[in-house]
């Protein structure tokens, strides 16, 4: 998504939208869209179970942005491997 801000730790205050664990070779990791009401702002990040430290948050500006880019990130990672062992919103 061009033009997104990273960051490597989660907001707080985010209220998940959605979230999917992923699984593949005994590991797991979560992705996840976070909206902040208060602000009206939203985040997509991705965090390896095994590695806190090494999440990745985007920002997006709008929800359906944020969806679109869980979406992106999820087909990706099925076509690399990852099994979604759970979905909730």
């Amino acid at each position: 998504m061009a033009g997104v801000a990273l960051r490597l730790r989660l907001a707080a205050g985010m209220t998940q939208i959605v979230s999917w664990l992923f699984t593949r070779d005994g590991k797991a990791l979560t992705c996840e869209v976070g909206a902040d009401p208060s602000r009206s702002s939203y985040e997509v990040a991705v965090v390896p179970h095994w590695d806190h430290a090494s999440a990745i948050v985007e920002d997006a500006p709008t929800p359906v942005n944020a969806l679109q880019r869980h979406a992106q990130i999820a087909m990706l990672l099925r076509d690399a491997g990852w099994s979604v062992a759970r979905r909730s919103h």
